[in-house]
């Protein structure tokens, strides 16, 4: 924004602000058009096309804030001149998220006018923003209003901010305006000293009286007098939320006091296991809550009869109420209950991944990843890595299916993983390339698990320089067998996430409801992870050859299928008893040879002794 009044970029270009602008200037009425600003597909699911050009929530928040002001310096169109003023906003240029707002040049605030509307503010004028020139954010929320799920997230969000911690709250505001005020106070006399006359000066006033550090004082208390916890602050929220409630604008921006948002027993926080949830909500609605993080009012609620049990070690509860007449939606109720942690011990956090040479032949993006599978909260403080390197846990508390990491050196690894990954903290020591001892004890110093790796067979020996990490197969494996272990299926490894997409997730992907379904092919899903083979298609059978002494089968399987399947080569004579049974990924196969192609896919050959008679032989999967 810059004079006479015109929107441009200020850096960068304006071409997905264009793009805004057109979207808006087309209407939200449809979902479609709503969902699609957002990045969003029709049915309101992640697209992978569209890349979001507005963050709806922080568009509310940033009106919200506005309106509770009554905010006139604002893009809020003034009078006449009908132009937006002061506004910033910005979005990153990878299209990775949608236009932010940030305030700006809030200075004439509280003065009485209702910024909530469509006029300007002196009343006369439609707000200006139909053209690229004037577009701005609260001509967008205008126009973004006519579509009810915009107008129920903005609710929501009124909801979040005004009630319970919200920042709007009086308490959340009275203690901030506290606090600058404790930070500004000492300054003000010589402030007064140097400013305080200014004014009647410029005015060419003699008798003007200089403004002192008690007209500041009283200044002050109109937002919030402590002496009597009174002031705008304390008022304006109850006054704001009838605003809001009002239809003079032709709708409400806020659900009608017959439809107040459920109170919960508790507002989130720790509880006991096996706690029990209680709502409460006026007499003429009905409560709907979710437990899964959806919204209620999306059709998936359910009825809420009584005390709803929460076993979850964390688990956010979400509900509405519903007029039993009207229909009406109340706005949303949130929150967040966690049990409390457990400390760090065997089966709830175990060694799941090791970096120990990378392909440049440096220690510095070295790792070790630790899992917690478990449904608790695992409280890691004073944990323990230790054996050829030590590192004590802070205090940290690892959710449910969490994965931290221990590191050589935080800008190596940041510089190769970026800032997602969660990191416990830095090493003392290093991990060898050659193999060594880890050890995982728990603040006690009892031993969780430990593993002695090394860089020969049968350890796996590509994560020895050629790039590969060394991944777990199984948490209920037992740590210190190579069998136990594998290499990354992705280069440099995966710390923070699993190396490969689980068979649940092939399941659901080939919507398969579990390993013993029938697939399009006619045999079972698990036979069809197992070999490699599409769900659609005939798995191709082992290669059996007869060799001097022993024979060989050679089969096809995922390269990270053995996470969550065993594979057996069985023995009979007579197709009834079936006398040998080895277990590839043991001590007990002979493996011959391996490799994985670029698909991921692994050609396996084992050696099986031979016998002077007919022999059959038969794969075996189960599921981990």
């Amino acid at each position: 924004y810059t004079l006479p009044h015109r929107v441009e970029a200020a850096d960068g270009d304006a071409v997905a602000w264009t793009q805004l602008f057109d979207a808006a200037t087309a209407g939200f009425t449809s979902d479609a058009a709503y969902y699609a600003v957002q990045g969003r597909n029709p049915d309101g699911s992640p697209s992978s096309t569209l890349n979001p050009l507005v963050e709806i929530d922080n568009l509310i928040d940033y009106m919200i804030l506005n309106m509770f002001a009554s905010n006139t310096d604002g893009p809020v169109n003034p009078g006449e001149k009908n132009v937006p003023k002061n506004f910033f906003c910005f979005r990153p240029r990878d299209g990775s998220a949608g236009f932010r707002f940030v305030a700006h040049d809030f200075e004439d605030t509280f003065g009485g006018i209702d910024v909530t509307g469509h006029l300007t503010t002196d009343g006369k004028h439609p707000v200006a923003g139909a053209t690229p020139e004037y577009f701005n954010p609260r001509w967008l929320h205008l126009q973004l209003v006519r579509n009810p799920n915009y107008l129920r997230r903005f609710g929501d969000r009124v909801q979040r901010n005004l009630f319970g911690d919200g920042a709007l709250t009086a308490a959340a505001s009275t203690a901030r305006w506290a606090a600058m005020r404790a930070v500004l106070a000492p300054a003000m006399l010589a402030e007064s000293a140097r400013w305080g006359d200014s004014y009647g000066e410029t005015r060419g006033n003699p008798s003007y009286a200089p403004r002192t550090v008690t007209n500041w004082e009283s200044g002050c208390n109109v937002f919030h007098n402590p002496a009597n916890s009174s002031g705008t602050l304390v008022s304006r929220p109850n006054s704001f939320i009838s605003l809001l409630r009002g239809t003079s604008r032709g709708y409400a921006l806020y659900p009608s006091a017959d439809v107040s948002a459920p109170v919960f027993s508790q507002s989130g926080g720790v509880v006991t296991p096996g706690y029990h949830l209680t709502m409460s909500g006026p007499a003429s609605t009905g409560i709907f809550y979710t437990l899964d993080g959806t919204d209620p009012a999306a059709g998936g609620g359910t009825a809420y009869t009584g005390a709803v049990t929460l076993e979850s070690a964390s688990i956010t509860v979400k509900a509405r109420a519903r007029h039993t007449t009207t229909g009406e939606w109340s706005t949303l109720t949130e929150a967040t209950f966690t049990q409390p942690p457990v400390m760090a011990g065997p089966g709830n956090l175990y060694l799941s991944e090791l970096h120990y040479n990378p392909d440049d032949g440096s220690d510095t993006r070295d790792f070790i990843e630790v899992h917690n599978p478990s449904p608790s909260i695992v409280d890691l403080t004073g944990a323990r890595i230790t054996g050829g390197l030590t590192f004590t846990f802070p205090a940290i508390q690892l959710q449910p299916g969490g994965r931290i990491t221990i590191i050589e050196n935080l800008t190596a690894f940041r510089a190769l993983y970026g800032q997602t990954p969660a990191v416990a903290g830095l090493w003392d020591g290093n991990l060898a390339n050659s193999g060594e001892n880890i050890e995982l004890r728990a603040a006690d110093n009892a031993l969780i698990e430990s593993v002695t790796y090394a860089d020969v067979p049968p350890w796996p020996t590509t994560p020895d320089g050629d790039g590969p990490s060394l991944v777990r197969i199984h948490r209920n494996l037992p740590a210190n067998s190579p069998y136990s272990w594998r290499a990354s299926s992705a280069f440099h490894g995966t710390p923070g996430t699993p190396d490969s997409a689980s068979f649940t997730a092939w399941l659901s992907d080939h919507n398969l409801p579990n390993a013993g379904s029938s697939a399009p092919g006619g045999l079972k899903a698990l036979l069809h992870y197992a070999t490699a083979t599409s769900p659609a298609d005939q798995p191709n059978p082992p290669n059996v050859a007869r060799g001097a002494g022993a024979d060989t089968i050679t089969l096809r399987r995922p390269f990270t299928a053995v996470d969550d399947v065993r594979f057996f080569v069985e023995q009979s004579t007579d197709l009834a008893d079936w006398q040998v049974s080895v277990e590839i990924d043991t001590a007990d196969a002979t493996i011959l040879s391996r490799s994985v192609d670029l698909n991921g896919v692994e050609t396996l050959t084992i050696s099986m002794p031979a016998t002077t008679q007919a022999t059959f032989y038969r794969l075996r999967y189960l599921t981990r």
